[in-house]
């Protein structure tokens, strides 16, 4: 996009938050899901992981019906599902296999 000496571009031609936001907070949920594992942190950090994976699910479909960069958005929406889908599956196997719940 070319604009003339003393013209702006359209600030909506730039607008890339929601496929920022995608992929900051998919990266996000990974790291916390790794820290998961550690023996420093707590579980607490399991379900900030999926909060951040749906968080970034939302965002990457966002960017992506408002045609921002698709990169950004599809990096950010798979990261965030990957993150969600383990969390809920290691909140779900402790759940089972713990005993909090009788089947």
């Amino acid at each position: 996009m070319t604009t003339e000496p003393g013209t702006h571009a359209s600030a909506e031609a730039f607008d890339t938050r929601a496929a920022t936001s995608a992929l900051t907070s998919g990266i996000a949920s990974i790291v916390l899901l790794v820290l998961f594992f550690t023996p420093w942190f707590g579980a607490y950090l399991c379900y900030a992981s999926i909060a951040l994976g749906v968080l970034s699910i939302v965002a990457g479909s966002i960017a992506l019906k408002r045609h921002q960069p698709k990169g950004l958005a599809v990096t950010g929406l798979l990261l965030g599902a990957v993150s969600a889908v383990v969390g809920i599956g290691l909140v779900l196997f402790a759940l089972v296999f713990v005993g909090a719940i009788q089947i």
